[in-house]
Protein backbone atom coordinates (compact mmCIF):
# COMPACT_ATOMS: atom_id res chain seq x y z
CA UNK A 1 0.00 0.00 0.00
CA UNK A 2 1.27 4.03 -1.09
CA UNK A 3 1.74 6.29 1.35
CA UNK A 4 0.72 9.61 0.20
CA UNK A 5 2.98 12.44 1.73
CA UNK A 6 1.92 16.30 1.67
CA UNK A 7 4.23 19.12 2.45
CA UNK A 8 0.99 20.96 3.86
CA UNK A 9 0.31 18.11 6.96
CA UNK A 10 4.16 17.17 7.17
CA UNK A 11 6.23 20.11 7.32
CA UNK A 12 9.23 18.08 8.41
CA UNK A 13 9.43 15.80 5.31
CA UNK A 14 12.66 16.92 4.52
CA UNK A 15 14.62 15.45 7.18
CA UNK A 16 12.22 12.30 6.76
CA UNK A 17 14.05 12.18 3.20
CA UNK A 18 17.49 12.54 4.15
CA UNK A 19 17.16 10.16 7.26
CA UNK A 20 15.50 7.50 4.98
CA UNK A 21 12.49 7.19 6.45
CA UNK A 22 10.34 7.26 3.28
CA UNK A 23 11.27 4.64 0.62
CA UNK A 24 10.60 4.63 -3.06
CA UNK A 25 6.98 3.08 -2.70
CA UNK A 26 5.81 6.11 -0.85
CA UNK A 27 4.35 9.42 -2.89
CA UNK A 28 4.81 13.05 -2.16
CA UNK A 29 3.27 15.55 -2.92
CA UNK A 30 2.61 19.31 -3.42
CA UNK A 31 6.33 19.99 -3.58
CA UNK A 32 6.65 22.90 -5.59
CA UNK A 33 7.39 25.07 -2.95
CA UNK A 34 10.67 23.52 -1.87
CA UNK A 35 13.98 23.09 -4.72
CA UNK A 36 16.28 21.21 -2.61
CA UNK A 37 13.49 18.53 -1.78
CA UNK A 38 12.87 18.08 -5.90
CA UNK A 39 16.71 17.74 -6.45
CA UNK A 40 17.08 15.18 -3.57
CA UNK A 41 13.83 13.04 -4.45
CA UNK A 42 15.59 12.97 -7.91
CA UNK A 43 18.46 11.17 -7.09
CA UNK A 44 16.90 8.80 -4.62
CA UNK A 45 14.35 7.99 -7.49
CA UNK A 46 11.33 8.14 -4.92
CA UNK A 47 8.44 9.11 -6.98
CA UNK A 48 6.81 12.74 -6.73
CA UNK A 49 4.49 15.69 -8.23
CA UNK A 50 4.19 18.80 -8.69
CA UNK A 51 0.04 19.58 -8.13
CA UNK A 52 -1.32 21.98 -10.83
CA UNK A 53 -4.47 23.67 -10.46
CA UNK A 54 -6.93 23.92 -12.79
CA UNK A 55 -10.81 24.94 -13.22
CA UNK A 56 -12.56 23.45 -15.98
CA UNK A 57 -16.29 24.40 -16.31
CA UNK A 58 -18.68 21.59 -17.40
CA UNK A 59 -21.34 22.09 -19.90
CA UNK A 60 -24.34 19.84 -20.99
CA UNK A 61 -25.85 19.68 -24.19
CA UNK A 62 -30.10 18.69 -24.20
CA UNK A 63 -32.30 18.84 -27.27
CA UNK A 64 -34.05 16.63 -28.95
CA UNK A 65 -33.44 14.56 -31.97
CA UNK A 66 -32.41 16.42 -35.49
CA UNK A 67 -32.37 20.00 -33.52
CA UNK A 68 -28.38 20.10 -34.26
CA UNK A 69 -27.06 19.22 -31.15
CA UNK A 70 -24.36 16.39 -32.65
CA UNK A 71 -22.79 18.98 -35.08
CA UNK A 72 -22.56 21.63 -32.48
CA UNK A 73 -20.64 18.98 -30.19
CA UNK A 74 -18.43 18.50 -33.32
CA UNK A 75 -17.80 21.90 -34.07
CA UNK A 76 -16.85 22.70 -30.14
CA UNK A 77 -15.21 19.67 -29.39
CA UNK A 78 -11.73 17.73 -30.28
CA UNK A 79 -13.01 14.77 -31.36
CA UNK A 80 -14.61 14.63 -34.87
CA UNK A 81 -15.82 11.13 -34.14
CA UNK A 82 -19.38 11.32 -32.25
CA UNK A 83 -20.94 7.80 -30.46
CA UNK A 84 -24.02 7.82 -32.69
CA UNK A 85 -26.36 4.34 -34.08
CA UNK A 86 -28.52 4.52 -36.46
CA UNK A 87 -27.78 8.72 -36.75
CA UNK A 88 -29.06 9.24 -33.52
CA UNK A 89 -27.28 10.05 -30.11
CA UNK A 90 -28.06 7.19 -27.93
CA UNK A 91 -25.31 7.17 -25.31
CA UNK A 92 -23.84 10.03 -23.39
CA UNK A 93 -20.32 11.12 -23.91
CA UNK A 94 -17.99 14.03 -22.82
CA UNK A 95 -15.10 15.62 -24.88
CA UNK A 96 -12.70 18.39 -24.37
CA UNK A 97 -13.44 21.75 -26.26
CA UNK A 98 -11.24 23.26 -28.70
CA UNK A 99 -8.66 25.75 -27.61
CA UNK A 100 -9.78 28.70 -29.90
CA UNK A 101 -13.68 28.14 -28.44
CA UNK A 102 -11.87 28.27 -24.53
CA UNK A 103 -10.96 25.17 -22.13
CA UNK A 104 -14.42 23.58 -20.59
CA UNK A 105 -15.91 20.24 -20.52
CA UNK A 106 -19.00 19.23 -23.31
CA UNK A 107 -21.29 16.26 -22.18
CA UNK A 108 -23.57 15.13 -25.05
CA UNK A 109 -26.61 13.83 -24.48
CA UNK A 110 -29.53 11.25 -26.12
CA UNK A 111 -32.42 13.09 -27.45
CA UNK A 112 -34.84 10.32 -27.18
CA UNK A 113 -37.50 11.00 -24.08
CA UNK A 114 -36.61 7.11 -22.84
CA UNK A 115 -33.31 8.24 -21.90
CA UNK A 116 -34.50 11.71 -19.51
CA UNK A 117 -32.70 9.80 -16.93
CA UNK A 118 -29.50 9.73 -18.41
CA UNK A 119 -30.21 13.63 -18.92
CA UNK A 120 -30.80 14.07 -15.04
CA UNK A 121 -27.43 12.63 -14.46
CA UNK A 122 -25.37 14.89 -17.08
CA UNK A 123 -27.44 18.16 -15.41
CA UNK A 124 -26.38 16.95 -11.48
CA UNK A 125 -22.67 16.69 -12.77
CA UNK A 126 -22.51 19.81 -14.68
CA UNK A 127 -22.27 23.76 -14.22
CA UNK A 128 -24.39 24.93 -16.86
CA UNK A 129 -26.71 23.63 -18.91
CA UNK A 130 -27.63 24.54 -22.91
CA UNK A 131 -30.92 23.92 -23.99
CA UNK A 132 -31.18 23.17 -28.43
CA UNK A 133 -34.22 24.52 -29.90
CA UNK A 134 -35.01 24.60 -33.18
CA UNK A 135 -35.89 27.72 -35.36
CA UNK A 136 -39.45 27.62 -36.16
CA UNK A 137 -40.50 25.27 -33.42
CA UNK A 138 -42.03 26.28 -30.03
CA UNK A 139 -40.73 24.68 -26.95
CA UNK A 140 -41.96 20.71 -26.45
CA UNK A 141 -43.72 19.54 -23.54
CA UNK A 142 -40.53 17.21 -23.02
CA UNK A 143 -38.12 20.01 -23.08
CA UNK A 144 -40.81 21.65 -19.85
CA UNK A 145 -39.87 18.16 -17.92
CA UNK A 146 -35.80 18.77 -18.46
CA UNK A 147 -36.46 22.58 -17.06
CA UNK A 148 -38.43 22.09 -14.13
CA UNK A 149 -35.59 19.43 -12.78
CA UNK A 150 -32.78 22.20 -13.94
CA UNK A 151 -35.02 24.56 -11.40
CA UNK A 152 -34.76 21.91 -8.56
CA UNK A 153 -31.17 21.60 -8.79
CA UNK A 154 -30.60 25.27 -9.30
CA UNK A 155 -28.56 24.86 -12.96
CA UNK A 156 -27.46 27.90 -14.36
CA UNK A 157 -29.32 27.21 -17.89
CA UNK A 158 -29.58 29.26 -21.70
CA UNK A 159 -31.18 28.69 -25.14
CA UNK A 160 -29.73 28.31 -28.23
CA UNK A 161 -31.80 28.36 -30.82
CA UNK A 162 -30.30 26.53 -33.99
CA UNK A 163 -30.66 25.98 -37.87
CA UNK A 164 -31.17 30.01 -38.02
CA UNK A 165 -29.91 29.74 -41.60
CA UNK A 166 -32.74 27.78 -42.88
CA UNK A 167 -36.21 29.81 -43.88
CA UNK A 168 -37.89 29.09 -40.60
CA UNK A 169 -40.40 31.36 -39.06
CA UNK A 170 -37.76 32.40 -36.46
CA UNK A 171 -40.54 34.26 -34.39
CA UNK A 172 -42.42 31.35 -33.17
CA UNK A 173 -39.41 30.06 -31.31
CA UNK A 174 -38.16 33.74 -29.49
CA UNK A 175 -41.95 34.38 -28.33
CA UNK A 176 -42.33 30.87 -26.82
CA UNK A 177 -38.57 31.50 -25.21
CA UNK A 178 -39.80 34.96 -24.08
CA UNK A 179 -43.18 33.90 -22.70
CA UNK A 180 -41.39 30.79 -20.44
CA UNK A 181 -39.10 33.25 -19.15
CA UNK A 182 -41.35 36.04 -18.15
CA UNK A 183 -43.81 33.57 -16.66
CA UNK A 184 -41.35 31.64 -14.41
CA UNK A 185 -39.53 35.06 -13.72
CA UNK A 186 -35.72 34.26 -15.07
CA UNK A 187 -32.67 36.14 -15.92
CA UNK A 188 -31.89 33.38 -18.38
CA UNK A 189 -30.55 34.97 -22.25
CA UNK A 190 -30.71 33.15 -25.49
CA UNK A 191 -29.09 33.23 -28.51
CA UNK A 192 -29.51 32.97 -31.96
CA UNK A 193 -26.70 30.12 -33.87
CA UNK A 194 -26.56 28.00 -37.01
CA UNK A 195 -24.33 25.23 -35.96
CA UNK A 196 -23.61 24.36 -39.82
CA UNK A 197 -22.23 27.26 -40.79
CA UNK A 198 -20.29 28.33 -37.60
CA UNK A 199 -23.00 31.63 -37.26
CA UNK A 200 -22.88 32.60 -33.74
CA UNK A 201 -21.08 30.07 -31.87
CA UNK A 202 -18.11 32.64 -30.50
CA UNK A 203 -20.78 34.82 -28.98
CA UNK A 204 -21.68 31.64 -26.95
CA UNK A 205 -18.29 30.53 -26.07
CA UNK A 206 -17.48 34.16 -24.54
CA UNK A 207 -20.21 33.94 -22.94
CA UNK A 208 -19.21 30.82 -21.08
CA UNK A 209 -15.49 32.41 -20.23
CA UNK A 210 -17.21 35.36 -18.14
CA UNK A 211 -19.40 33.22 -16.20
CA UNK A 212 -17.80 31.90 -13.07
CA UNK A 213 -18.83 28.81 -11.29
CA UNK A 214 -17.30 26.58 -7.79
CA UNK A 215 -15.83 23.13 -8.83
CA UNK A 216 -18.23 19.95 -8.58
CA UNK A 217 -16.82 17.98 -5.56
CA UNK A 218 -17.17 14.13 -7.04
CA UNK A 219 -15.19 12.54 -9.63
CA UNK A 220 -17.89 10.17 -12.32
CA UNK A 221 -18.02 7.73 -14.89
CA UNK A 222 -18.61 8.52 -18.54
CA UNK A 223 -18.25 6.12 -20.70
CA UNK A 224 -17.10 2.54 -20.36
CA UNK A 225 -16.13 0.28 -23.26
CA UNK A 226 -14.65 -3.33 -24.25
CA UNK A 227 -11.74 -2.89 -26.34
CA UNK A 228 -9.50 -5.70 -27.09
CA UNK A 229 -10.07 -7.78 -24.31
CA UNK A 230 -10.26 -5.11 -21.84
CA UNK A 231 -12.48 -2.29 -20.40
CA UNK A 232 -11.51 1.04 -20.74
CA UNK A 233 -13.26 3.74 -18.37
CA UNK A 234 -13.58 7.49 -19.37
CA UNK A 235 -13.47 9.09 -16.16
CA UNK A 236 -14.54 12.79 -15.68
CA UNK A 237 -11.86 13.71 -12.54
CA UNK A 238 -13.64 16.66 -10.78
CA UNK A 239 -11.61 16.47 -7.20
CA UNK A 240 -8.63 14.57 -6.18
CA UNK A 241 -5.93 12.98 -8.30
CA UNK A 242 -4.93 9.49 -9.41
CA UNK A 243 -1.63 7.65 -9.86
CA UNK A 244 -0.36 4.10 -10.97
CA UNK A 245 -1.69 1.43 -8.62
CA UNK A 246 -4.46 3.38 -6.71
CA UNK A 247 -7.70 2.39 -5.81
CA UNK A 248 -10.89 3.36 -6.71
CA UNK A 249 -14.43 2.88 -4.56
CA UNK A 250 -17.75 2.65 -5.18
CA UNK A 251 -19.87 4.77 -2.02
CA UNK A 252 -20.71 1.09 -0.44
CA UNK A 253 -16.61 1.96 -0.13
CA UNK A 254 -16.13 -1.67 -2.63
CA UNK A 255 -13.11 -1.52 -4.74
CA UNK A 256 -13.95 -1.49 -8.03
CA UNK A 257 -10.64 -0.90 -9.74
CA UNK A 258 -6.47 -1.06 -8.98
CA UNK A 259 -5.29 1.29 -12.05
CA UNK A 260 -3.31 -0.15 -14.35
CA UNK A 261 -2.90 2.24 -16.71
CA UNK A 262 -3.67 6.00 -17.34
CA UNK A 263 -4.65 7.78 -20.60
CA UNK A 264 -4.72 11.20 -20.70
CA UNK A 265 -5.38 12.71 -24.58
CA UNK A 266 -4.15 9.00 -25.67
CA UNK A 267 -1.22 9.46 -24.26
CA UNK A 268 -0.11 7.23 -21.24
CA UNK A 269 0.77 8.84 -17.65
CA UNK A 270 2.09 7.85 -14.31
CA UNK A 271 -0.83 10.16 -12.61
CA UNK A 272 -3.50 12.47 -13.63
CA UNK A 273 -4.88 15.65 -11.78
CA UNK A 274 -8.58 17.29 -11.28
CA UNK A 275 -10.89 18.93 -13.61
CA UNK A 276 -9.34 16.41 -16.54
CA UNK A 277 -11.02 13.47 -18.79
CA UNK A 278 -9.07 10.11 -18.22
CA UNK A 279 -8.95 6.75 -19.54
CA UNK A 280 -8.18 4.09 -16.94
CA UNK A 281 -7.83 0.43 -17.65
CA UNK A 282 -8.29 -1.75 -14.56
CA UNK A 283 -12.11 -1.70 -13.92
CA UNK A 284 -13.56 -5.03 -13.07
CA UNK A 285 -16.73 -4.90 -15.08
CA UNK A 286 -18.72 -1.88 -17.27
CA UNK A 287 -20.33 0.68 -15.03
CA UNK A 288 -23.19 3.25 -16.30
CA UNK A 289 -22.91 6.63 -16.96
CA UNK A 290 -22.97 9.06 -14.06
CA UNK A 291 -21.68 6.63 -11.21
CA UNK A 292 -20.32 8.83 -8.68
CA UNK A 293 -16.61 7.37 -7.64
CA UNK A 294 -14.10 7.80 -4.77
CA UNK A 295 -10.83 7.77 -4.11
CA UNK A 296 -10.39 7.10 -0.25
CA UNK A 297 -12.50 5.05 2.02
CA UNK A 298 -15.97 7.01 2.78
CA UNK A 299 -16.35 6.66 6.76
CA UNK A 300 -19.95 7.98 6.20
CA UNK A 301 -21.62 5.14 4.84
CA UNK A 302 -19.44 2.25 6.58
CA UNK A 303 -22.64 0.94 7.56
CA UNK A 304 -24.40 1.42 4.38
CA UNK A 305 -21.60 -0.99 3.23
CA UNK A 306 -22.05 -3.68 5.81
CA UNK A 307 -25.34 -4.12 5.30
CA UNK A 308 -25.55 -3.39 0.94
CA UNK A 309 -24.85 -6.55 -0.74
CA UNK A 310 -23.61 -6.61 -4.04
CA UNK A 311 -26.66 -7.23 -6.78
CA UNK A 312 -25.41 -10.21 -9.58
CA UNK A 313 -25.82 -9.50 -12.68
CA UNK A 314 -28.47 -10.95 -13.59
CA UNK A 315 -31.55 -13.13 -11.39
CA UNK A 316 -34.37 -15.31 -12.43
CA UNK A 317 -38.31 -15.38 -11.53
CA UNK A 318 -40.71 -17.50 -12.83
CA UNK A 319 -42.70 -16.48 -16.01
CA UNK A 320 -45.83 -15.69 -16.21
CA UNK A 321 -46.58 -13.57 -19.11
CA UNK A 322 -44.76 -13.43 -22.15
CA UNK A 323 -41.15 -13.76 -20.87
CA UNK A 324 -38.16 -11.41 -22.31
CA UNK A 325 -34.18 -11.78 -21.05
CA UNK A 326 -32.37 -8.69 -22.13
CA UNK A 327 -28.90 -8.56 -22.71
CA UNK A 328 -26.57 -5.65 -23.99
CA UNK A 329 -22.92 -4.48 -24.36
CA UNK A 330 -23.97 -1.22 -22.64
CA UNK A 331 -25.38 -0.88 -19.20
CA UNK A 332 -27.27 2.45 -19.93
CA UNK A 333 -29.42 0.59 -23.02
CA UNK A 334 -29.94 -2.13 -20.20
CA UNK A 335 -31.45 0.42 -18.00
CA UNK A 336 -33.41 2.21 -20.71
CA UNK A 337 -35.11 -1.31 -22.09
CA UNK A 338 -35.96 -1.87 -18.51
CA UNK A 339 -37.93 1.44 -18.17
CA UNK A 340 -39.76 1.08 -21.40
CA UNK A 341 -41.29 -2.59 -20.35
CA UNK A 342 -41.66 -1.21 -16.68
CA UNK A 343 -43.99 1.72 -18.01
CA UNK A 344 -47.62 1.04 -17.22
CA UNK A 345 -48.23 -0.01 -21.38
CA UNK A 346 -45.99 -3.03 -21.50
CA UNK A 347 -45.80 -4.03 -17.84
CA UNK A 348 -49.38 -6.03 -17.66
CA UNK A 349 -48.50 -8.10 -20.83
CA UNK A 350 -44.67 -8.79 -20.73
CA UNK A 351 -42.38 -10.00 -18.25
CA UNK A 352 -38.81 -9.33 -17.59
CA UNK A 353 -37.27 -12.86 -16.02
CA UNK A 354 -33.05 -11.53 -16.34
CA UNK A 355 -30.68 -9.47 -17.65
CA UNK A 356 -27.03 -9.44 -18.70
CA UNK A 357 -24.13 -7.05 -20.15
CA UNK A 358 -22.02 -8.80 -22.19
CA UNK A 359 -18.64 -7.68 -23.57
CA UNK A 360 -17.38 -10.22 -26.34
CA UNK A 361 -19.08 -13.35 -26.74
CA UNK A 362 -22.55 -14.51 -25.62
CA UNK A 363 -23.46 -17.97 -24.01
CA UNK A 364 -26.83 -18.73 -24.14
CA UNK A 365 -28.79 -19.72 -20.39
CA UNK A 366 -31.12 -23.18 -20.85
CA UNK A 367 -34.92 -20.95 -20.20
CA UNK A 368 -37.62 -22.11 -20.82
CA UNK A 369 -40.16 -20.24 -22.86
CA UNK A 370 -38.62 -16.92 -22.76
CA UNK A 371 -36.95 -14.23 -25.85
CA UNK A 372 -33.90 -13.19 -25.71
CA UNK A 373 -33.34 -9.62 -26.69
CA UNK A 374 -30.67 -7.86 -27.39
CA UNK A 375 -30.23 -3.86 -28.02
CA UNK A 376 -27.06 -2.47 -29.10
CA UNK A 377 -23.79 -2.46 -31.43
CA UNK A 378 -23.48 -6.51 -32.73
CA UNK A 379 -25.59 -8.24 -34.68
CA UNK A 380 -26.38 -12.05 -33.87
CA UNK A 381 -26.94 -14.66 -36.38
CA UNK A 382 -28.48 -16.79 -33.36
CA UNK A 383 -32.30 -17.24 -34.46
CA UNK A 384 -33.35 -17.27 -30.70
CA UNK A 385 -31.77 -13.52 -30.17
CA UNK A 386 -34.28 -10.64 -31.46
CA UNK A 387 -31.26 -7.94 -31.93
CA UNK A 388 -32.40 -4.01 -32.51
CA UNK A 389 -30.63 -1.32 -32.94
CA UNK A 390 -32.85 1.85 -32.26
CA UNK A 391 -35.56 2.46 -29.36
CA UNK A 392 -38.20 2.41 -32.20
CA UNK A 393 -37.51 -1.06 -33.55
CA UNK A 394 -38.23 -2.24 -29.60
CA UNK A 395 -41.32 0.06 -29.85
CA UNK A 396 -42.79 -1.22 -32.56
CA UNK A 397 -41.60 -4.89 -31.86
CA UNK A 398 -43.69 -4.86 -28.81
CA UNK A 399 -46.79 -2.91 -30.26
CA UNK A 400 -48.64 -5.56 -32.39
CA UNK A 401 -51.00 -3.35 -33.44
CA UNK A 402 -50.06 -1.86 -36.63
CA UNK A 403 -48.81 -5.19 -38.18
CA UNK A 404 -49.95 -5.40 -41.49
CA UNK A 405 -50.13 -7.89 -44.60
CA UNK A 406 -47.52 -8.00 -47.51
CA UNK A 407 -50.15 -8.65 -50.45
CA UNK A 408 -49.81 -5.68 -52.19
CA UNK A 409 -48.81 -4.86 -55.92
CA UNK A 410 -45.41 -3.36 -55.50
CA UNK A 411 -42.94 -4.35 -53.06
CA UNK A 412 -39.23 -3.80 -52.88
CA UNK A 413 -36.42 -5.00 -50.69
CA UNK A 414 -33.45 -2.74 -49.32
CA UNK A 415 -30.52 -4.90 -49.79
CA UNK A 416 -27.37 -3.11 -49.27
CA UNK A 417 -26.16 0.51 -47.99
CA UNK A 418 -23.44 2.90 -49.47
CA UNK A 419 -22.39 5.79 -47.60
CA UNK A 420 -21.08 9.05 -49.87
CA UNK A 421 -20.45 11.93 -48.73
CA UNK A 422 -23.01 13.63 -49.86
CA UNK A 423 -25.67 11.18 -49.33
CA UNK A 424 -27.12 7.29 -49.06
CA UNK A 425 -27.37 5.06 -52.28
CA UNK A 426 -29.86 2.05 -51.42
CA UNK A 427 -28.96 -1.23 -53.24
CA UNK A 428 -32.93 -2.72 -53.55
CA UNK A 429 -33.97 -5.64 -55.15
CA UNK A 430 -38.12 -5.13 -56.89
CA UNK A 431 -40.00 -8.31 -55.63
CA UNK A 432 -43.10 -7.38 -57.14
CA UNK A 433 -44.32 -4.85 -59.65
CA UNK A 434 -42.23 -1.67 -60.37
CA UNK A 435 -40.52 0.84 -59.02
CA UNK A 436 -41.57 4.57 -60.07
CA UNK A 437 -39.40 7.80 -59.52
CA UNK A 438 -42.84 9.74 -59.27
CA UNK A 439 -44.81 8.14 -56.67
CA UNK A 440 -45.07 7.93 -52.81
CA UNK A 441 -43.70 4.75 -50.78
CA UNK A 442 -44.26 3.45 -47.58
CA UNK A 443 -41.46 1.91 -45.34
CA UNK A 444 -42.60 -1.42 -43.47
CA UNK A 445 -39.85 -2.54 -40.32
CA UNK A 446 -40.81 -5.63 -38.62
CA UNK A 447 -44.15 -5.75 -39.86
CA UNK A 448 -44.83 -2.28 -38.59
CA UNK A 449 -45.28 1.22 -40.98
CA UNK A 450 -42.72 3.74 -40.11
CA UNK A 451 -43.06 5.99 -42.90
CA UNK A 452 -45.70 6.70 -45.58
CA UNK A 453 -44.57 9.63 -47.22
CA UNK A 454 -41.32 8.69 -49.09
CA UNK A 455 -40.04 9.94 -52.48
CA UNK A 456 -37.37 9.21 -54.37
CA UNK A 457 -35.01 11.64 -56.12
CA UNK A 458 -32.98 9.35 -58.73
CA UNK A 459 -32.91 5.34 -59.87
CA UNK A 460 -30.23 4.14 -61.55
CA UNK A 461 -29.90 0.61 -63.57
CA UNK A 462 -26.85 -0.51 -65.23
CA UNK A 463 -25.42 2.80 -65.03
CA UNK A 464 -27.79 4.83 -66.65
CA UNK A 465 -30.86 6.77 -64.61
CA UNK A 466 -34.31 5.37 -65.22
CA UNK A 467 -37.75 6.64 -63.99
CA UNK A 468 -39.29 3.33 -64.18
CA UNK A 469 -37.45 -0.25 -63.27
CA UNK A 470 -39.65 -3.73 -63.69
CA UNK A 471 -39.97 -6.65 -61.32
CA UNK A 472 -36.76 -9.43 -60.78
CA UNK A 473 -34.29 -6.38 -61.16
CA UNK A 474 -32.07 -5.19 -59.12
CA UNK A 475 -30.94 -0.92 -58.79
CA UNK A 476 -29.60 2.70 -57.15
CA UNK A 477 -32.07 4.47 -55.45
CA UNK A 478 -31.77 7.55 -53.39
CA UNK A 479 -34.45 8.73 -51.45
CA UNK A 480 -35.97 12.54 -51.03
CA UNK A 481 -37.18 13.11 -47.74
CA UNK A 482 -35.85 10.51 -45.68
CA UNK A 483 -32.94 8.49 -44.97
CA UNK A 484 -33.41 6.44 -41.73
CA UNK A 485 -33.53 3.11 -43.90
CA UNK A 486 -31.90 -0.16 -42.49
CA UNK A 487 -30.53 -3.21 -44.52
CA UNK A 488 -33.72 -6.19 -44.87
CA UNK A 489 -36.72 -2.96 -44.65
CA UNK A 490 -39.23 -3.20 -47.36
CA UNK A 491 -41.15 -0.21 -49.15
CA UNK A 492 -44.75 -0.63 -50.75
CA UNK A 493 -46.92 0.78 -52.60
CA UNK A 494 -50.77 -0.28 -52.80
Amino acid sequence: MKKIYSIDKNENILDYVKKNKILKKNIIKNCNSNKELIDILKKKKIFFFIKKKKKRKIITIIGHSNNGKTTLIKELSLHNKINEYNNITQISNAYLSKEKYGDFIIIDTPGHDDFFYIKKKAINLSNLVFLILESGKEIEPNTLEVLEYIKKKNKDFFFLINKIDLKNNLDITINSVKKFINLNNLKSVFFKISAKKKIGIKEVTNFIKIKKYERIKYSYIVESNFIKGKIITKILLNSNFIYLGGKIFDKYNNIICTIKKIYLNSHEKKIAFSCELVEVIGFNKKYSFGKKIFFKVNKKNLLLSDIKKNKEDFTFLKPKKKSFFLISDNSNFLETILRIFNSSVFKKKYNIIGKKIINNCFEEEIIKECTYLYYGKRKFKKNSVCDFYSLYDIYSFLNKKKNINYKYKNLILIKKIFNKKNCKIFGVVVKRGCLNLNSNYSLIRRGVVINSNIKISSIRFLNTYKNSVKSVSECGVIFKNYNKIFIKDILFKD
